[in-house]
């Protein structure tokens, strides 16, 4: 083995790492990765006496006996490499940028630019900041909170919602060629509670000259979905997120139920109140006289009468959606008795929340969920999404889902979709 001792050009160590003689310095490169984390925020290039070594170099070409000294240089990666590292590394790279304050912004817009420096769509630009906010996540307790960070990316993201608002209010005249689903829209308002409580109400309108709400996404539907998003959090984060935001202004002895802070905090009160309801210990069966002995009446309550009670109850547990003969649904979850509703029930709660209980449901509801539920397809598992059945079901049943196939799929998938078609119209006759 040969020793080799790695230092930047001041002359401080970096590392010291074990080389195979055969090894070459690309594989020094990989080994300095795994063995120093930072390492991979940067390009980096190795010096033997100032001259720079090629990757296909080996460690015994160097002819430096068992102990091999070289030195460093490196350059930051471009913002871009946040999406294709791991959390832990795209996490220090997202440090590195939310350290330069008022220029985070314009270092990061290498975020949403292709490899030609070509700015990307609104749908790959929400695709961007959802991965950001699914990878970082994971791994932010390990920082400061990284507040320019994603204040900058809060800057891009309603320069994108504004961008889908336009673009939807042409849809009928000059359709885009890869328009965002709606799937996408409420996507990138869940990473909204992430990106903080500013964004947060400038989203719930704040500042009209960031983001309004407009027809597609609907006050309501923002309103509703960071419900959902917030009912994410342990009760104690919103609680300490409830006592961040400022006393509510009294105008005229009356508090503006309409201003965003109003807003803001009814959204975190139904959260807890969401929270608490997920984890409250299950009714006590009832027990009641029968004949000459006591048995448990519980066949009232493991009906669900009304769509409320059905997703109350997918609320409270990790119900599975299954459906059996006569036109009803079983509700399974282990640990749990089985509970029962009517389909029809069960299909109205679908269309009161489509997030929420499309989670649920297995394969022999999915069919009959697009078919009766427009929209539906968009909340459906990737697994689901991948059926040709269901997706060709949806098809037929939801006009704005047909509208967005037609304008992203590649020829051949609509031409395979239209030989359905002829092909069921020829059934029928």
């Amino acid at each position: 083995m040969i020793n080799v001792n790695v230092s930047c050009l001041s002359g401080e160590t970096i590392a010291v790492l074990d080389a195979l003689p055969t090894e070459t310095i690309s594989a020094l490169k990989d080994n300095l990765h795994d063995s120093n984390i930072f390492a991979s925020i940067f390009e980096v290039q190795f010096l033997l006496d100032g001259a720079c070594i090629d990757n296909t170099t080996r460690v015994e070409d160097l002819n430096c006996g068992a102990d091999v000294q070289l030195q460093m240089i490196r350059s930051c990666r471009s913002a871009r490499e946040i999406l294709f590292h791991s959390p832990e590394v795209a996490l220090h790279l997202a440090v590195h940028y939310d350290a330069l304050q008022d220029e985070c912004r314009e270092s990061i817009c290498s975020l949403f630019v292709d490899e030609e420096g070509k700015a990307r769509s609104c749908r790959a630009n929400m695709e961007v900041l959802i991965a950001l906010h699914q990878k970082l996540s994971k791994v932010e307790g390990q920082s400061n909170g990284l507040g320019e960070f994603k204040a900058a990316l809060a800057e891009f993201a309603f320069k994108t919602l504004r961008e889908f608002e336009a673009t939807a209010a042409q849809h009928d005249s000059i359709p885009p060629s890869t328009p965002p689903s709606l799937q996408h829209v409420y996507a990138l308002v869940y990473t909204f509670p992430w990106l903080g409580l500013e964004a947060v109400q400038v989203l719930l309108g704040s500042n009209v000259e960031l983001f309004t709400p407009g027809a597609r996404l609907t006050a309501e539907k923002v309103f509703s979905t960071l419900v959902s998003g917030y009912a994410r959090w342990p009760v104690a984060a919103l609680r300490k997120l409830l006592h961040q935001l400022p006393p509510l202004a009294v105008r005229d002895g009356y508090c503006d139920a309409s201003s965003p802070q109003k807003k803001l905090r009814k959204i975190l009160d139904e959260a807890v109140l969401l929270v608490k309801a997920k984890y409250a210990p299950t009714p006590k069966k009832k027990i009641v006289f029968r004949g000459a002995g006591l048995q448990a009446d519980t066949a009232s309550e493991c009906f669900l009468e009304t769509p409320k009670e059905v997703l109350a109850a997918v609320t409270r547990k990790s119900y599975t959606l299954h459906m059996v003969d006569g036109g009803f649904v079983n509700l399974l979850c282990q640990g749990a008795p089985t509970r029962k509703a009517k389909c029809n029930t069960v299909l109205a709660a679908i269309k009161q929340d489509l997030a929420m209980m499309l989670g649920s449901i297995d394969s022999s509801l999915v069919l009959v969920a697009v078919e009766e539920c427009p929209g539906a397809y968009n909340y459906l598992s990737e697994d689901f999404k991948m059926d040709r059945q269901v997706l060709y079901t949806a098809l037929a049943h939801d006009f704005a889902l047909q509208q967005e196939f037609v304008n992203t799929a590649s020829k051949t998938e609509i031409q395979q979709w239209r030989w359905h078609v002829d092909e069921q119209r020829r059934k029928r006759k």
